[in-house]
């Protein structure tokens, strides 16, 4: 095997390997945001404004990751879709 086509291949499984673990750390973020909320809820039925307003911010900055790390894992899904397209097209040329 061609060294470029085994590169293509340890492309492929780095970015398959990235979007597995960018997709269990949105959902450790978005865990985390929805904790945020509730505290922010439990601050605010006792009365203490500033509390409830600092776990507010922390959330929507846990939103704001989170959804920055989708748009990332999104790219990496399309690179490694296209990577994939050529390695089977330089393994076809490879076989003929």
């Amino acid at each position: 095997m061609d060294l470029s086509l085994s590169g293509l291949f340890a492309l492929i499984s780095l970015l398959l390997i990235y979007t597995v673990v960018t997709d269990r750390g949105i959902k450790a973020l978005l865990q985390a945001r929805d904790h945020c909320v509730k505290m922010s809820k439990r601050w605010r039925s006792l009365g203490d404004a500033e509390m409830a307003e600092f776990f507010t911010r922390i959330s929507a900055s846990y939103s704001s990751l989170a959804r920055h790390v989708l748009i990332l894992n999104g790219f990496a899904l399309v690179a490694g879709i296209l990577s994939m397209v050529l390695a089977i097209d330089y393994f076809m040329k490879w076989l003929s």
